[in-house]
């Protein structure tokens, strides 16, 4: 775990990775309270340079950056359909009666 604070709507982390990329969690808490899931965003450490772009929630960002990162956009890409499908059925079924 790790914390920055967001200076004029930027951050940055620096540090080392192994070889092999890391699943992590973006956590933005604008009350600097702690952790809390309300906006967040799952990005992979690895080595190199790794952006992050929003203009405003971060769990709508743009993650730019080396392959496996750019592979987990390609994939969130291609279930999106499905995802939102779920999303509508899910929806529907909060909605009718008992």
């Amino acid at each position: 775990t790790d914390s920055v604070t967001l200076k004029d709507g930027k951050f940055q982390f620096t540090g080392s990775v192994g070889d092999v990329p890391v699943n992590a969690y973006l956590v933005f808490n604008e009350k600097g309270t702690g952790v809390a899931y309300k906006d967040y965003k799952p990005i992979y450490l690895e080595k190199g340079t790794i952006t992050v772009t929003s203009s405003d929630l971060l769990k709508n960002a743009i993650v730019a950056g080396p392959k496996t990162n750019q592979d987990k956009v390609k994939y969130d890409a291609a279930l999106k359909e499905v995802n939102d499908q779920e999303d509508a059925l899910d929806a529907k079924e909060k909605a009718a009666t008992p």
